[in-house]
């Protein structure tokens, strides 16, 4: 029966890391700047010297912008998840650990980050130091994605995800369910992804790709996509916005087999609204003589 179904799924749950357990931005061409504390103090020092070039102006604002961008589901801005240098947020990576303890000692957890890679085997130690401490045992990840392969884009990873799942489809009972989380945001891109020959535009599309890659079992997919944009004066930025609580309660209900609606949040003023009130979260406390600080301009959202 249905309750019998539930109890013999099994659960997997890709975990990325940049994007999902630390916020960062991209605006352009440039690279992804990570809303860590060095970066925010540097920013802060960059709005302060007059001889600061045009660039840094820019990355400067443009990180302050998202470290006032509000949350969704909790109280704050985006500074909220402002990490150390490792790029771990203490509170996401503590919402991450009570995902794992809710799926249960058998779910399969993967990692599908670029942590994976040899080169930042440090980080990944540190991070399943820290998973560890949270729920009270030792923590270390059951796989990894395929780390021969280049990704360059979200449809590269939505592949490697595909890749995973249906080799270990292969090696459980086909009368077992699934139960699939994918924790990511997707290399900071857009949907809008080919992948094979599939084009991939909704999140429900990325439900269907997981799918089908898993044909010989029955399976339920919830796609946690920790990537927004809003176009700001220096023009659209792209932002990986962490586990924000209505993404971390969204992801809990599916890994608990709670369907029932939850109740919509009251928003009492748009995010327009929000974001300019919060702008200047960041006080400027000394500026030299005719100093005008960088402000939040917010033309569409």
């Amino acid at each position: 029966d249905a309750a019998a179904a539930r109890m013999s799924a099994q659960t997997v749950i890709f975990v990325d890391v940049d994007g999902v357990l630390n916020v960062g931005l991209t605006q352009g061409e440039a690279n992804t700047l990570m809303l860590s504390l060095r970066n925010m103090a540097l920013a802060r020092r960059v709005q302060l010297d007059g001889r600061a070039s045009k660039a840094s102006k820019d990355a400067a604002e443009s990180l302050l912008n998202l470290a006032a961008a509000p949350l969704s589901g909790e109280a704050g801005t985006l500074q909220k998840y402002m990490c150390p240098d490792h790029g771990i947020s203490d509170l996401l990576v503590e919402r991450l650990a009570k995902l794992l303890l809710a799926a249960g000692p058998s779910a399969h957890v993967v990692l599908s980050s670029s942590w994976r890679h040899e080169r930042h085997a440090a980080k990944r130690d540190l991070l399943e130091r820290k998973i560890s401490k949270c729920i009270g045992q030792s923590f270390s990840f059951h796989g990894v994605t395929n780390t021969d392969r280049k990704e360059h884009t979200g449809g590269d990873r939505l592949q490697l995800l595909g890749d995973y799942l249906e080799g270990y489809s292969q090696r459980i009972p086909r009368d077992q369910h699934l139960r699939i989380l994918v924790l990511d945001d997707f290399f900071l891109c857009p949907m809008g992804w080919t992948v094979g020959e599939k084009l991939v535009q909704t999140q429900e599309e990325m439900k269907d790709y997981i799918q089908s890659r898993v044909k010989t079992h029955a399976a339920q997919v919830k796609i946690v996509y920790t990537y927004d944009e809003w176009t700001m004066r220096l023009g659209k930025l792209h932002a990986s916005i962490g586990l924000q609580m209505s993404m971390y309660v969204d992801a809990l209900n599916f890994l608990q087999d709670k369907v029932e609606a939850q109740p919509e949040l009251q928003v009492p003023e748009t995010r327009s609204a929000l974001l300019l009130k919060t702008a200047e979260v960041l006080p400027i406390k000394t500026r030299p003589p005719g100093f005008q600080p960088c402000r939040s301009v917010i033309l569409a959202l």
